[in-house]
């Protein structure tokens, strides 16, 4: 009886701390600070039914990334978790026009660059 008490209480405070996807859903577009090249264009989908996908294409290189996955949302925070073998997961704070790059813990990142790392919502 125990196992089962607890078991939904996690499921409750699951339910409860992780949100619908009202309002997140839309494309999110920046570009980003690159160490070898001008910049890291970035484009970031998310769709109503909790899919994502991100292309990141490196200025002046011909190099260009593309993954997809799952995402979900617990407060304000976004967490994208890509396929298998398709890259790491990313961590984003939505403010409602806009998804914020969050470092792997979650703290916003901090400094003079902070603001560079900001995708804009396209629709």
């Amino acid at each position: 009886m125990k196992l089962r008490t607890l078991l939904f209480a996690s499921v409750l405070v699951a339910a409860v701390s992780c949100g619908s996807r009202d309002g997140v859903s839309g494309t999110y577009a920046g570009r980003i600070p690159a160490a070898d090249c001008p910049g890291i264009n970035v484009v970031v989908s998310l769709s109503a039914d909790g899919r994502y996908s991100m292309t990141c294409d490196y200025e002046e290189r011909e190099t260009e990334f593309a993954e997809s996955g799952t995402y979900r949302i617990c407060g304000d925070t976004v967490r994208l978790s890509p396929g298998a073998g398709e890259g790491f997961a990313a961590l984003f704070l939505h403010d409602g026009e806009s998804l914020r790059m969050l470092d792997s813990t979650g703290n916003a990142l901090c400094g003079s660059t902070a603001d560079l790392y900001i995708l804009k919502k396209q629709n």
